[in-house]
């Protein structure tokens, strides 16, 4: 867990020209162990969110109530850091341009001499926004 008083990088990606899309966060954290590597994953129907949601919470027991997603008027994005050292992921902005929905992800990286626990984190952030039928591109930070 992160505390307060850990110093931390803030990485962003460029922003994106278009309207802001409104979104909300369904869930977030750093235990996602069955995603140990980057991912970006668009869920459109409620088998996939299910099985997206019991792969996130596989290393608990009992598994979080799975929240309800009505996926004839919403969209569901999860976004994850893998164990790549960043100490935490979210979706910062959703966008509509005239050709696609852009998610902007912003990391938080501990810089290199920084003090603090060690630990494998594995950090993600889920959010649902309203159902498009644009393509949906991501802007992450680049390491």
């Amino acid at each position: 867990m992160i505390k307060p008083s850990t110093p931390l990088v803030l990485m962003t990606s460029t922003p994106s020209a278009g309207r802001t899309a409104s979104f909300e966060t369904i869930a977030s954290g750093d235990q996602a162990a069955d995603f140990p590597q980057r991912a970006e994953i668009i869920i459109r129907s409620a088998d996939d969110w299910a099985a997206l949601w019991k792969r996130v919470y596989c290393s608990l027991s009992p598994t979080p109530a799975l929240p309800a997603v009505d996926f004839s008027r919403r969209v569901v994005v999860a976004v994850f850091a893998g164990s790549t050292g960043v100490l935490e992921i979210r979706v910062d902005d959703v966008r509509q341009t005239d050709d696609a929905i852009v998610v902007k992800i912003v990391e938080r990286v501990r810089r290199p001499g920084d003090i603090g626990v060690t630990a494998i984190l594995y950090p993600f952030h889920i959010v649902s926004f309203p159902k498009t039928d644009l393509p949906i591109r991501f802007e992450r930070a680049n390491n």
